[in-house]
């Protein structure tokens, strides 16, 4: 779930959101998130995800960065991962004798795949990772190339086999450059 503001006569937020447990007159709070005016017009947006179950009941904390009173609007809303989002949903990229970019894929709303191998350029598992395949050409020369957009520090691993049995061919950081 995302939970998302607007600025009203406030513009400048921070919030924080709270797993709750018990009752109402004895909760018990667990911090799951906090943000501090990273959104548009300095709003705060909290991306919660894998945290909780269905039903459960968080509480939201929002104050003024400055010391007014005012009004702001705030939503929750459901996420839904990209289709990629993981190896038997991969993409198939066109390979082509020149790189054409297709248009803008996204990380947004992605979970961690757990698969074998992890790329040796990275100290951790992924968190928000996306697939995509390619098939090498007769030539037996593939080169993968990808394009700055807002997600400009990331990693690229290729992997051989099937979605089921992966395994790690290389890793690379960043990938903003050819491979």
């Amino acid at each position: 779930m995302t939970i998302s503001t607007a600025a009203g006569s406030l513009t400048d937020m921070a919030m924080e959101v709270y797993s709750f447990t018990g009752t109402a007159c004895a909760p018990t709070l667990t911090p799951v998130g906090c943000a501090i005016g990273n959104g548009a017009s300095l709003m705060p947006r909290i991306l919660v995800a894998g945290v909780g179950t269905n039903g459960n009941v968080y509480l939201v904390r929002i104050w003024s960065q400055v010391s007014v009173f005012g009004t702001f609007s705030i939503c929750a809303y459901e996420n839904f991962p990209p289709p990629n989002n993981e190896p038997c949903g991969a993409i198939a990229l066109p390979v082509s004798t020149g790189c054409v970019f297709p248009p803008p894929f996204t990380t947004e709303n992605a979970t961690q795949t757990l698969v074998p191998g992890l790329p040796g350029c990275v100290g951790a598992a992924p968190v928000d990772d996306v697939w995509f395949t390619a098939v090498v050409p007769a030539s037996g020369q593939l080169q993968i190339d990808t394009d700055n957009g807002v997600l400009t520090d990331a990693t690229i691993a290729v992997y051989t086999g099937t979605c089921g049995s992966l395994t790690l061919v290389a890793g690379k950081l960043p990938i903003s450059r050819k491979w």
